[in-house]
């Protein structure tokens, strides 16, 4: 539906027009009548039409001057002529207002419906520009806004971002370079986070994480210089209402890391990874608050899960089932410990891929590097509940497992062959007779009688001698220290290794690399 208006000081021709117009197939709704252009430009500025129909001649302002007003202040407007003159400095003002068409007194109802025909349909030409235009901005804006937090995603992600963030092209993030100092809060859920959950504001951005519904962010930004006590307090406020908010829509399990003051968005990166700390340093069944950076040291005093080295070596066997078995321990054992953090249960997960990497290798023959895997990393890096860990780390381990089972490594005929092949392999490890009678099922006695029978050496003197072995090599092959040396290959005292070494080749280990004549 269209409104208009009629400008005319005489009555009769204001009524017949109306009556005109009220014929036409489209609605259109008169909200006022003027008799002169001052009366009018009150009346357009109190019903805001669409169209204007006006006089030339008028008492007071005249049209002339009436489309002058209008074409300054409302340029949008449609306006008509109608005039029982034809005079050319009318009709030269009408062309320079843009009216949309010229009509002389008296004329036919065809004539008006011909001109609101042409009328309407340059509105509706002009409105669809309009809301072109504004799609296409917002569009943009949608779009500037989304680049600037994939960028800020990817800064916060990246293992090496750039010295600078690039240029933000949203006016939302362009404000946030203003603000003082920022805080990043990271929210983790075992429940994938919605985003509706979340919402910015002019101090809160919140920026979904891409590559784990789990995990989400928000940064607050303070615009003013503030007391570190009022700073904190504000943090912790947010941090709780976003928990009372998640928790109200069952996302029970819920907590957050929180960064140290970053000045810059440069540093999300390093915000991050205070905030990975935090959430690490909780206790593995401590769920539904929030945690803040701190330096602290995680204690070393803590006994850590001891079976490892029976989980490798079923693995190796390929050994599925005990495989299963000790994997749902080492889970159970971290539950059961309440003063256990996640820190260290990643920790043991890292040392235990890291010795797997190895074993393949060994047997596979792959140039490996023995670093954690990038995928255990992804994980370790996004999960932060035992369940996802272990969701990970179970099969993996048992699926490798399985393949383990072709290569049949310890399937010797005589055990003590392949107690000395699990010797070669895992010569740096802690190697007990109980530890290896447990291993491969054998009383200690029994064994120790087996090994001296069947080797003319004692287990002890076996083990020392393959370790020395491996010691010349790094000798003449590294220029590492001799604690460094001693400590890879399971000497915990350098000193007794210093002694064992000279006892069993007649050198020290420096003399013994000094010697050129040994390194031929």
């Amino acid at each position: 539906m269209y409104t208009y208006v009629i400008v005319d000081d005489e009555l009769l021709i204001r009524k017949g027009l109306i009556k005109k117009i009220g014929t036409y197939h489209e609605t259109l709704t008169c909200v006022g009548e003027a008799s002169n252009g001052n009366e009018a430009l009150e009346l357009i500025a109190s019903t805001n039409p669409d169209i204007i129909f006006t006089d030339m001649r008028m008492p007071g302002m005249d049209g002339k001057q009436l489309m002058k007003n209008v074409n300054e202040l409302y340029p949008s407007k449609k306006m008509i002529v109608i005039s029982g003159y034809s005079d050319f400095d009318y009709m030269q003002e009408a062309i320079s207002a843009k009216v949309v068409n010229y009509l002389l007194k008296p004329f036919s109802r065809e004539e008006i419906h011909a001109t609101l025909s042409k009328t309407i349909q340059q509105i509706q030409d002009e409105k669809g520009v309009i809301e072109e235009v504004k799609q296409k901005s917002e569009e943009y804006i949608a779009l500037s806004y989304q680049a600037d937090v994939q960028q800020l995603h990817n800064r916060m992600l990246s293992l090496h971002p750039r010295d600078h963030l690039l240029p933000f092209q949203s006016e939302r993030f362009k404000q946030l370079e203003l603000a003082q100092f920022h805080v990043l809060l990271t929210i983790y859920s075992p429940l994938p986070i919605q985003e509706n959950l979340m919402t910015s504001t002019e101090t809160v951005t919140f920026i979904p994480h891409t590559q784990s519904d789990n995990l989400a962010f928000l940064i607050l930004s303070f615009f003013d210089q503030e007391d570190n006590k009022i700073i904190s307090e504000k943090v912790n406020k947010a941090a709780i209402q976003c928990i009372e908010k998640l928790s109200s829509s069952s996302y029970n399990e819920c907590c957050i890391g929180i960064s140290n003051k970053i000045e810059s968005l440069s540093s999300l990166r390093v915000a991050l990874l205070e905030c990975i700390t935090a959430l690490d340093q909780r206790m593995i069944t401590d769920f539904g608050k929030y945690y803040h950076y701190s330096e602290v040291n995680v204690s070393s005093q803590i006994v850590l899960w001891d079976k490892s080295q029976p989980l490798l070596y079923y693995l190796e066997c390929g050994n599925t089932a005990k495989v299963n078995e000790l994997l749902l321990d080492f889970f159970a054992y971290y539950i059961a410990q309440p003063n256990l953090l996640l820190y260290q249960l990643k920790a043991q997960c890292r040392d235990i891929i890291i010795e797997v990497k190895r074993m393949i290798a060994r047997h596979w023959k792959n140039d490996s590097n023995h670093n954690t895997s990038s995928s255990l990393e992804s994980v370790l890096t996004t999960a932060f509940d035992l369940n996802g860990i272990q969701s990970y780390i179970q099969p993996v381990l048992t699926g490798l497992s399985e393949l383990m089972k072709e290569q049949s490594i310890y399937s010797n005929e005589h055990v003590i062959d392949n107690i000395k092949l699990y010797i070669q392999n895992n010569y740096a490890k802690e190697l007990t007779l109980e530890r290896l009678s447990s291993l491969f099922f054998l009383n200690s006695s029994y064994l120790s009688f087996l090994f001296k029978e069947r080797t003319s050496q004692n287990l002890t003197d076996y083990i020392n001698h393959i370790r020395i072995e491996h010691a010349k090599q790094l000798l003449r092959s590294t220029d590492d220290k001799i604690y460094k040396i001693a400590t890879s290959l399971g000497y915990d005292n350098p000193k007794y290794f210093f002694r064992l070494f000279k006892k069993l080749t007649g050198y020290t280990p420096e003399g013994y690399r000094k010697d050129e004549s040994l390194n031929e």
